[in-house]
């Protein structure tokens, strides 16, 4: 027997996951990450399942990192209900409950491990890898892994194919060894628990991770694991390590923006093990603007005067920092006038050296888009400042020319230092559009005016200029009024190395127009290019009308900013008075009127309200965003325990059970009703429950419905007869109360009781007569060693005993002891 005790002793300990630890959920998994972005998945609230586990002991935990591989639009990522995590797998499906409907036959084929947990990936609409806490592993280490994957289809579709794998892989030199890999059709079908194993002793000294990677798209393609063993070896616990981003410095571009003009937030910053930056509109980080991997990000909303921006790096690295603040810096109205006459110098869109992409249908005539870090195709007006739309007209398609603007054409507001613009540092370019691209600009007012001019700077590079197969290059401007054109006084094309006709070449030029029609009725000023090579380019700067004004044509709703979420403390009623104010601004009007669920002022009760606010512009449009009031329940409940002395029916009952509530305690509380446990049942009443000649005391706890706790304890005095009560030593907890002795026994003053215990700790002394009525009691003192002694005075003034039995009894820690005296007189 002592070998063999001795022998286990020596066996190294095993590094075991069967999920038998992990809490399985009851809904499937939905990601609140971006699906476009690579990161860790997160632990969501039960009854989701939680994809990830911390280290415990010689149990390894696990990380799960999503990376979109699918070609999916807005339908990838698992926003629509896959299943990462551990599962029962005998838990049927139910109403609040899907686990039930895996593919993966679970009674034919029960889990390895016994404990009918397994952890599953189904349907990650990407690549799902699972990794394990490393573990470094010695000369007798043995590897082995339980797996099932269901029996179903398995094919290569958006763009990335179906795989499984399976590997060991050395966290130092990232060299990897294979347990498992396979893709599409070569995927098992089989649909019954494999083993996978392998002897590590090659590898002693090596710091080795378990990787699984399970990328598909369906949801009856799915894996399920168990059972994962390393027959010794060391568990790394401080995995997984995190670099996480730094908090980042963060700027405007322009530093003064007129209000409602697009504007460029700059990030200086360190991302680390995160993936991107987020922007957020408030400081509780609850109103996401959007993210971006580079140091930039373009507002194309507009600037709003007093809006503040926070920015922090996420993704991957689930620690989220702190988020670094931004105050948007708005000129004064007054300066956003460009010469008090309608213009633009491209000052204000967001400008760069990139080129442009279409996210349009290049076969259809569509309005082109500002797409995040590419030149600016359109842009809102401001003031007198024009604003302008860019429409796509495929009209060049053929077997020397490409289809629409996908293949990286110049074209929006450039900030290419090269351009050398007459007029501050940005304008708009045209460079082989592949068809043709209309370029309007904000309506005009030229009621009562007459010889009106319109003029714009212009560039042409120097090159040839050409009719091709696919069509004409060439450059046009026109007065529109009602979307036809009214005024034709441009129209510039391509004869070979001439360049464009009318044009200088290779200058910059002013070209101005003076109206002749008599318009009371708004016009616009458009210009038209069509280009079918990289070399073929015209820029464009400082767009001006002599006289005039821009037209507001009202296209969109007021933008409305709501204050950060508020939380205040309740009163002694529950409520608390809310103050705050939103503001909202418009592209055509200042009178923008604002309107709240619940007004300023108001008495919010306890918990969490949400109110909206809607503004609502001249035109009728309007915008809603909603915070959120939080009043805190601070006071916790009233609890009264009064005293209870309590006597049995009959001569032979030792407990006490109350027939009604009358013992009960109260309690109350400010913000509604309370949960009372007692220590006896932990039930809320004292009616039908035995209290004993034991008992002396119970805690009663009130519990409102903030989680606010209150406790007290109830005294109690139960009367028994003297039956219930031990006449002699014998049998009596004497391993734990040593040498207990009455000293003197019997005795006609009084007597002190002496006791010995094994451990240190308050101990209770009543003293009964033999009708179990308490006459006297206290705490034992320790004198040293954990021995204990206490004097009972029987003739004690106000509790002068008679002669007769007497009965003390001593209570420590849930044991007890009762020793019989004698009184004489």
């Amino acid at each position: 027997m002592l070998i063999a005790v001795l022998a286990t002793g020596l066996l190294p300990a095993q590094i075991v996951q069967d999920f038998s630890t992990s809490t399985p959920g009851t809904d499937h998994y939905v990601d609140a990450g971006s699906p476009f972005t690579q990161h860790i998945l997160v632990n969501n609230p039960l009854p989701q399942t939680a994809p990830n586990a911390t280290t415990a002991g010689n149990v390894p935990g696990y990380q799960v990192t999503y990376t979109p591989s699918r070609n999916r639009g807005t339908g990838g990522g698992l926003t629509d209900g896959e299943l990462f995590g551990v599962v029962d797998v005998t838990v049927p499906a139910a109403a609040d409950n899907n686990m039930g409907s895996l593919t993966i036959d679970f009674v034919a084929n029960p889990p390895p491990s016994g404990n009918n947990r397994v952890y599953v990936l189904e349907d990650p609409d990407g690549l799902a890898t699972l990794r394990f806490n490393p573990v470094m592993v010695d000369v007798n280490t043995v590897f082995s892994m339980a797996y099932i994957i269901a029996n179903t289809s398995y094919e290569n579709s958006d763009g990335s194919d179906d795989r499984i794998a399976i590997y060991l892989e050395d966290v130092l030199s990232g060299a990897r060894t294979d347990l498992f890999s396979a893709t599409n059709a070569a995927i098992p079908r089989n649909e019954m628990w494999a083993t996978l194993t392998a002897d590590l002793s090659a590898s002693a000294g090596r710091t080795l991770q378990l990787v699984v990677e399970f990328d598909t798209n369906a949801g009856t393609e799915e894996m399920a694991i168990d059972n994962i063993r390393f027959s010794s070896g060391t568990l790394q616990a401080d995995w997984p390590v995190c670099s996480a981003p730094t908090v980042p410095t963060v700027a405007q571009s322009p530093a003064s923006v007129c209000p409602g003009v697009p504007f460029r937030i700059t990030i200086a910053g360190a991302l680390n093990n995160a993936t991107e930056w987020v922007i957020y509109a408030d400081a509780a980080a609850t109103q996401e603007v959007g993210r971006t991997s580079s140091d930039q990000f373009d507002v194309f909303t507009g600037a709003v005067a007093g809006t503040s921006y926070f920015i922090r790096g996420e993704g991957t690295c689930t620690n989220l920092m702190t988020l670094a603040p931004l105050a948007i810096t708005t000129n004064a109205s007054g300066d956003c006038l460009p010469d008090a006459t309608p213009g633009t110098s491209f000052e204000e869109p967001l400008g760069a050296a990139t080129d442009y992409f279409d996210t349009g249908d290049p076969l259809t005539t569509h309005e082109l888009m500002n797409n995040q870090g590419q030149p600016s195709v359109s842009h809102r007006f401001a003031a007198q400042e024009l604003g302008f739309t860019t429409v796509f007209i495929p009209n060049r398609i053929g077997s020397s020319g490409d289809a629409g603007l996908t293949d990286g054409d110049a074209l929006g507001v450039s900030n290419s230092a090269s351009f050398n613009f007459p007029d501050g540092n940005q304008g708009f370019v045209f460079e082989d559009t592949d068809g043709e691209v209309l370029l309007f600009f904000t309506p005009v007012d030229l009621t009562g005016q007459t010889g009106v001019t319109v003029s714009f700077d212009y560039f042409v590079n120097a090159t040839s200029y050409e009719t091709s197969e696919t069509g004409v290059d060439f450059l046009v401007a026109a007065i529109v009024q009602n979307g036809q054109a009214t005024e034709l006084f441009l129209d510039a094309r391509g004869q070979a190395t001439s360049g464009l006709t009318g044009l200088e070449t290779g200058v910059w030029t002013t070209y101005t127009y003076t109206i002749t029609g008599n318009y009371n009725a708004p016009i616009q000023f458009a210009l038209a290019a069509s280009f079918d090579a990289s070399t073929e380019r015209v820029i464009i700067d400082k767009v001006s009308f002599s006289a005039g004004t821009v037209v507001c044509e009202d296209a969109s709703a007021p933008v409305v900013s709501c204050p950060a979420p508020i939380m205040l403390d309740g009163n002694d009623n529950c409520t608390a008075v809310a103050t705050y104010t939103a503001t909202a601004t418009d592209d055509c009007s200042d009178n923008v009127s604002i309107t709240y669920s619940q007004a300023s002022g108001t008495a919010f009760p306890a918990g969490e309200t949400p109110v909206v606010v809607t503004a609502t512009d001249e035109s009728g449009k309007s915008a809603t965003c909603t915070f959120t009031v939080t009043v805190n329940d601070i006071t916790p409940p009233v609890l009264t325990c009064p005293a209870i002395t309590v006597q049995t029916d009959t001569l032979t009952d030792c407990n006490f059970i109350a027939t009604d509530n009358t013992l009960d305690v109260t309690a109350t509380d400010n913000c509604g009703s309370v949960v009372l446990a007692n220590s006896l049942d932990n039930g809320a009443t004292l009616q039908g429950v035995a209290i004993g000649p034991t008992v002396s005391a119970i805690t009663w706890t009130a519990t409102d419905g903030s989680g606010l706790v209150s406790t007290c304890t109830q005294q109690v005095s139960v009367i028994v007869p003297p039956s219930c009560f031990p006449t002699s030593v014998n049998n009596q907890e004497a391993a734990v109360f040593r040498s207990v002795r009455a000293t003197p026994n019997p005795f006609t003053a009084g007597t002190t009781i002496s006791f010995g215990l094994p451990f240190t700790a308050p101990v209770a002394v009543e003293v009964f007569d033999v009708s179990g009525k308490v006459l006297q009691s206290g705490f034992a003192n320790t004198t040293a060693h954990n021995e204990y002694a206490w004097y009972w005075d029987a003739n004690a003034a106000g509790s002068r005993a008679p002669a007769g039995v007497y009965f003390v009894r001593l209570r420590a820690e849930g044991r007890v002891y009762t020793q019989r005296v004698v009184l004489l007189k």
